[in-house]
């Protein structure tokens, strides 16, 4: 999937990943993940670089405020290069963003 950003006053394209085709199609790709408060900026990465294709996650929490994330496409970064762009500016984000960088990793 490709987009506008609103970062850069809609001009630029960035890719979205949607499938494991997606990567499939250029092994050369890196897939960039994002702390929400830095998705301007990881769209405006995606629109300078061919290379670069962004991760899709839902930034939830539950109830009881304990984080609840999901990495949607998962099975699509098995083998590929993966980026973390993190915010530890907040100390209320730095644990769910921690939890990020620890179980992507592992999930194939």
């Amino acid at each position: 999937t490709t987009g506008a950003s609103p970062g850069n006053g809609g001009q630029g394209k960035f890719r979205k990943i949607n499938s494991l085709f997606d990567l499939k199609a250029t092994s050369r790709d890196t897939v960039l993940f994002y702390h929400p408060q830095y998705q301007s900026l990881a769209e405006s990465i995606a629109s300078a670089s061919e290379n670069v294709i962004l991760g899709d996650m839902r930034w939830a929490s539950f109830p009881d405020g304990f984080p609840n994330l999901y990495v949607h496409h998962a099975s699509a970064i098995r083998n590929q290069h993966v980026c973390f762009l993190a915010d530890f500016h907040d100390p209320r984000t730095i644990f769910e963003q921690l939890s990020v960088m620890f179980a992507v990793p592992r999930m194939y």
